[in-house]
């Protein structure tokens, strides 16, 4: 707390006399720099106004005379002055005057005699959709209440602003006759709301405001330099067109967000902000792109090509690194983005205000979207969340939420939540679980803080200097409130990824189908590359585990022109613990689905007289081996430490979001019902803005609900869209009436809005909230689990690098002898109940083993007798503190007694960067020299963002194994490691079997097409590989261990219900509807061509026959059709090669068809219409194929198929090609499918 100083002066900038060339609101008539000197001036675009005052959009400024301010102190003190609550305090920054950076919340403002400053006080994260239909908006509880993302007061702000920056010129617009006309239409509301407010009629208001005063000064020059007559022209045709809509009953309030929506449609990328950077690595200008719509993206010097990088809630770490040229520091700073998966996007800002202006924005919207009270950087953590984080406090949440969490934990008498209050920057809820006579109950208490940072609970005058010390007290004493005793005695602390109403769920991040539960594999379900034991031969012993003999070995695969030999680790399970196989099997399969460079990469398993794990191998081995080897030779310094930490807890959380986490579909929108109320210069005189009430029946111009018949009308009681009231019936056709959640419009009084369930309106993406992350735990996580593939070179600057191994037999079936050997690795809580095994045991064990590391590889506890060992946990001892003070703060919070305490892996990682960035190196390290290159890890692996595309080299890919081969090519797994110590990503390189200039041809059209598709449901393009001057050339794309759909099916068609393979329907039509948009035909869609990502998770892949239509047809006429697959074609293909959206259509029939079948073999769509062409078929099979659909012969309904989803086949095969359904329509209605089978399972 700055020290007391006299309150801030609220006050308005001097304004202008109205005339024809004055902005009316928002517009400084100076600029603010000339104050006087020693103050701060935070200048406001609009305040709060006065009780039972008129509304007002008056600007005003903050000024501050002496001391210090945090950003973010002076961000609440412009939220009081401007009525914001602390739910929405977080969309506000500062920013500099003339807005060219922002200021991160921990910013320190110090003012003195010396120099004045000035900051403009703005809403800075914006979200997509924010209002309407489909809109944004913040989580609930249930589905059927939609809480805005924006309220009335900071509806009021960003009008102000937005229309500041609008009439100031800081809106690009494009002055061509339509832009023209739209501005235009922006005055005539802005200009009808000034009357609303003024209360006096339009006429009165243009006697004596220009229209020119709510233009873009580029607009108003431009109109200066017409003639007198064309003036006069435009004035009358405007003061008409002002008339005309004068007579509209409603207020300014709707007339704002009318502004606001036109505004937002006016300007191409209204809410994104871009950033000029360099490469580190090449010294390529780059811009960065972030938008809270879609994330974080970057393009190459001026190119209008962007490169997805990642969504907010998929980044893992950000770190800042300050630049040296020729070993002195320089004012440039690098910033370093990772993802979960380990991939960086690394950038250089020219200065550390623009860097950390950069990091707040990114570490903003994250905490909006994914994570309330995490903070990747402490250089610009907002101060008021870390004494939150101190005092495990909740920022505003309801109270709804509140209540619930204490339900959730078990609402134990005494177990209290605390959190900031919702209405008051100054005060906090205190809501405790109590008994009392009726019950169980939740009792509220206030506590206040005054200027002086003291604390008091309402009504009781003792002042404590801190939270802790006031929740200590009356958890010792007890407290009387809303007349029951209680104790506040357990904390129910903020959880990592924790939903509330302070995160927002984005329009285009609909809520995916549930996905189905996740039980126990059983052996025959288990998913795993089945090894010959022939192929393997075994060679030395590396020693035992607790239940296998490990062996270092040879695999041989079978290649065309010999034998290819891989060195492999190869683990089998001892004869005598075959009791544990199944779980040692279930380790494998998880072990065969993930794909990341810090895990091992599992080859498969031998099922023959021994169960075998066949692994990668790793060079260097345990760790904790090597560190007992190396310990005090100088190779392994404190950062060595540090980076290997640091990498495993990227390992660790990459597990924490992967194989059951749910991927954000890309939702197109469609039309916006608020577009009805456009306005539009040369059509005034039908402006939609009807009277209240309406007293007639609402038209809506799309009357039909895609795919359904017109049967009935669904019975809505109130439909407010901004400002239309319709008392009567909207006519919305649809085969049923629907229950539906409602929907709130901010500012609207009624609580629904055109209620369907699940599926769209219109074209309108549905509200619905986002699903939790299904996880996985290790839960064995040790030093000797983790191998060391890299020793690193502190010469050269190179990092160590390391992989976490297999968890082997699960906690959860070890006994509890086997579980006190593993103490302090074990959590305790598994110690005492082994099933109850969760994400929580993984982060005990990652203290344990980090403390093992800094230890040098030794771990004195787990040399105690058992009962010693038992004894450490039951008096929740702690292992002995390093002398490193933070480094042992983090090792204690992660070895917290309490499971709910231990912090996440993301705030791992950003607490490992805060160590490696620390001073304690100068002290620890071995020698003088290690000191400069400490921060080597930072540059080492920089991404390679300038490649477009990416350009592997040949040299560098190491062939793995076959994945698939085919009539023209063949897919391979390969690594590509362009260093030479396996710690590349593992990729799927496509290449062909020939190289035919035709084939060569066509292969470039698919790489083409690939490298331009970027969708969740689509295969991801990686680049390209040339070789042999240009003749050769590869195809690299993500891999995806669990290979094709179609054997996917028939591997584990037992635990793969309807509902799931509806989840998949839907996600490939999704994919299918992404490819129609970029006017994508891909030819070939059958389950042979659609990839497993995760079992709740498939891709669309094989784009070697798609074709992109032509921007004048619909359709393409393929002149070369060779060979094809002709039992998927749609009627049209097979007679006259033309392909379309339709004939993709037929294509998704059939593989609905494949879906239901498990693609049996004997069942497959060839097999069947051969069957239907019987043993007289002819030897034009085509011929005879054409007849049969012709007739009106279709695949049979498979066996258990649901009648809705043949129905659905049926309508997918009709012969002509309009009559069929667009993808658009059957996305909705798989979906209700789906969600139906999920309401009736639950």
């Amino acid at each position: 707390m700055p020290p007391a100083e006299p309150p801030p002066v609220l006050a308005a900038p001097a304004m202008a006399p109205l005339g024809e060339d004055t902005p009316l609101i928002g517009e400084r008539s100076c600029s603010l720099s000339s104050t006087e000197t020693g103050t701060l001036q935070v200048y406001l675009y609009h305040r709060a106004p006065a009780p039972r005052s008129p509304p007002s959009t008056t600007a005003g400024v903050l000024t501050f005379t002496f001391g210090e301010y945090t950003a973010e102190e002076l961000c609440v003190r412009a939220a009081k002055a401007c009525g914001v609550l602390p739910v929405c305090h977080p969309l506000f920054a500062l920013a500099t005057e003339d807005l060219s950076c922002w200021f991160p919340p921990s910013h320190l403002f110090t003012i003195d005699d010396s120099r004045s400053q000035v900051v403009v006080y703005r809403i800075r994260f914006f979200f997509p959709n924010w209002c309407g239909l489909g809109q944004s908006h913040r989580f609930q509880l249930l589905n059927d209440r939609a809480s805005p993302v924006l309220d009335y007061p900071v509806i009021d702000y960003l009008f102000a602003q937005s229309r500041s920056d609008f009439i100031e010129g800081r809106v690009a617009v494009a002055l061509s006759l339509p832009k023209q006309e739209e501005c235009l239409s922006l005055a005539v509301l802005d200009m009808l709301r000034i009357a609303k407010e003024k209360q006096q009629s339009p006429d009165e208001v243009f006697s004596h405001v220009s229209y020119k005063s709510c233009i873009p000064e580029p607009l108003r020059c431009q109109i200066q330099q017409h003639s007198f007559l064309t003036r006069k022209r435009i004035r009358r045709r405007f003061s008409k067109s002002l008339r005309k809509i004068g007579g509209c009953q409603t207020d300014g309030r709707y007339l704002k967000l009318k502004y606001l929506l036109d505004l937002e449609r006016l300007q191409r990328r209204w809410a994104e902000e871009s950033f000029h950077v360099r490469s580190p690595s090449s010294a390529t200008d780059i811009t960065i792109h972030v938008a809270g719509e879609s994330g974080v993206s970057w393009s190459c010097g001026g190119s209008e090509s962007r490169q997805h990088f990642c969504d907010f809630p998929d980044i893992a770490d950000i770190s800042i690194k300050q630049v040296s040229r020729e070993g002195n520091p320089v004012e440039n700073r690098i910033v370093t983005l990772t993802k979960t998966d380990n991939r960086a996007l690394e950038v250089e800002f020219p200065t550390l205000q623009q860097a950390c202006s950069f990091v707040a924005l990114v570490d903003g919207y994250y905490r909006l979207t994914a994570d309330a009270h995490h903070y990747f950087c402490k250089e610009v953590a907002p101060p008021r969340l870390l004494e939150d984080v101190e005092n495990q406090c909740h920022g505003p949440i309801s109270s709804e939420f509140a209540t619930n969490k204490l339900k959730v934990a078990g609402s134990r008498p005494g177990l209290y939540l605390l959190r900031r209050s919702p209405q008051d920057f100054d005060s906090y809820l205190l809501t405790v679980c109590a008994e009392t006579r009726s019950g169980q109950d939740y009792k509220r208490c206030l506590i206040r803080r005054d200027e002086d940072g003291n604390f008091w609970l309402s009504g009781v005058a003792r002042r404590f200097c801190s939270l802790r010390e006031l929740l200590g007290t009356y958890g010792r004493c007890g407290l009387q409130a809303e007349g029951a005793r209680m104790r506040p005695a357990a904390c129910c602390p903020p959880l990592p990824k924790e939903k509330s109403n302070l995160l927002i769920v984005r329009s285009g991040c609909p809520r995916p189908p549930g996905s189905p539960a996740a039980p126990r594999r059983s052996l025959n379900q288990m998913m795993f590359h089945k090894i010959d034991p022939q192929s393997l031969t075994r060679g030395e012993s590396l020693g035992q585990g607790t239940f296998t003999q490990i062996y270092k070995g040879v695999k041989r695969d079978q290649e065309e022109d010999g034998y290819y030999q891989t060195e492999v680790v190869l683990k089998v399970m001892d004869g005598s613990h075959r009791n544990c196989s199944e779980s040692f099997l279930e380790a494998a399969s998880v072990m065969s689905q993930l794909s990341h460079k810090h895990l091992v990469l599992l080859h498969g398993v031998s099922l023959g007289k021994d169960s075998i794990m066949v692994q990668e191998y790793v060079r260097y081995g345990p760790l904790d081996l090597y560190l007992k080897k190396n310990q005090g030779k100088g190779k392994v310094t404190t950062s060595w430490k540090l980076q290997v930490a640091k990498q495993l807890a990227y390992a660790l959380n990459y597990l924490v979001s992967r194989l059951l986490a749910w991927h954000r579909a890309s939702v197109s929108r469609g039309p916006r019902v608020l577009r009805l109320l456009r306005v539009s210069i040369p059509r005034l005189c039908r402006v939609l803005i009807p009277r209240l009430p309406c007293t007639r029946v609402l038209q809506v111009p799309c009357t039909r609900v895609p795919g359904l018949p017109c049967t009935r009308v669904l019975q809505v009681p109130c439909t407010r869209v901004l400002g239309l009231l319709c008392t009567h019936v909207l006519q919305v056709p649809c085969t049923h009436v629907l229950q539906v959640p409602c929907t709130r419009v901010p500012g609207l009084p009624c609580t629904r809005v055109l209620q369907v369930p699940c599926t769209r309106v219109l074209g309108l993406p549905c509200t619905r909230v986002l699903q939790e992350d299904k996880r996985i735990t290790h839960g064995n996580v040790s030093a000797k689990k983790v191998l060391l593939t890299r020793e690193g070179d502190t010469a050269s600057g190179s990092p160590p690098f390391i992989k976490l191994n297999d968890p082997g037999v699960s906690v959860t079936v070890l006994a509890k002898e086997i579980l006190v050997e593993r103490i302090p690795w074990v959590a305790p809580e598994c110690l005492r109940d082994p099933k109850s095994l969760a994400l929580p045991a993984d982060k005990w064990s990652f203290g344990a083993t980090l403390w093992e590391i800094f230890s040098g590889g030794t771990m004195p506890v787990s040399l105690l007798e058992p009962q010693k060992k038992l004894d450490f946990y039951q008096s929740s001892l702690q292992l002995p503190a390093p002398k490193w003070t933070e480094l042992a703060t983090l090792i204690t919070q992660c070895m917290d007694y309490q499971p709910c305490r231990r912090p996440c892996f993301r705030a791992l990682i950003r607490d490992l960067n805060n160590l490696m960035t620390s001073n304690y190196e100068l002290l620890l390290d071995l020698s003088p020299t290690n000191v400069t290159l400490r921060d080597s890890f930072w540059g080492y692996e920089p991404l390679a963002m300038c490649q477009d595309p990416t350009h592997f080299e040949e040299r560098h890919l190491k062939y793995i194994s076959l994945l698939g081969k085919g009539n023209f090519g063949s897919v391979e797994l390969c690594r590509y490691d362009p260093l030479g110590d396996s710690t590349g990503e593992l990729v799927a390189v496509k290449k062909l079997q020939q190289d035919s200039a035709k084939e060569l041809r066509d292969f470039e059209r698919e790489i083409q097409i690939l490298h331009s598709l970027q969708h969740d449901f689509i295969v991801q393009y990686r680049g390209v590989c040339y070789s042999r001057g240009r003749r050769g050339l590869r195809l690299v794309m993500e891999y995806l261990p669990n290979g094709c759909l179609r054997d996917y099916l028939q591997k584990n068609q037992p635990r793969l219900d309807h509902g799931t393979l509806l989840l998949y329907a839907w996600q490939i039509c999704k994919g299918m509807e992404y490819l129609g948009l970029q006017r994508c035909v891909h030819r070939d869609l059958a389950s042979r061509n659609i990839l497993v990502e995760s079992e709740t998770h498939v891709k669309i892949g094989d784009f070697g026959l798609a074709k992109l239509l032509p921007q004048d047809k619909d359709y393409y006429v393929v002149r070369e059709p060779g060979q094809s697959p002709v039992f998927w074609y749609a009627p049209e293909s097979l007679a006259d090669n033309v392909f379309s959206r339709a004939s993709d259509i037929w294509s998704f029939g059939v593989l609905l068809y494949e879906l239901f079948t498990y693609s049996n073999k004997t069942k497959s769509p060839s097999e069947e219409f051969l069957r239907m062409m019987g043993t007289k078929r002819s030897a034009q099979i085509i011929c005879h194929l054409l007849e049969l659909l012709k007739d009106n012969r279709r695949l049979p309904a498979p066996a258990g198929c649901p009648v809705e989803v043949y129905t659905l086949m049926l309508s997918c095969w009709a012969f002509t090609p309009g009559t069929r359904p667009t993808f658009g329509e059957l996305a909705p209605k798989i979906e209700a499918l789906q969600d139906g089978r999920s309401k009736a399972r639950g």
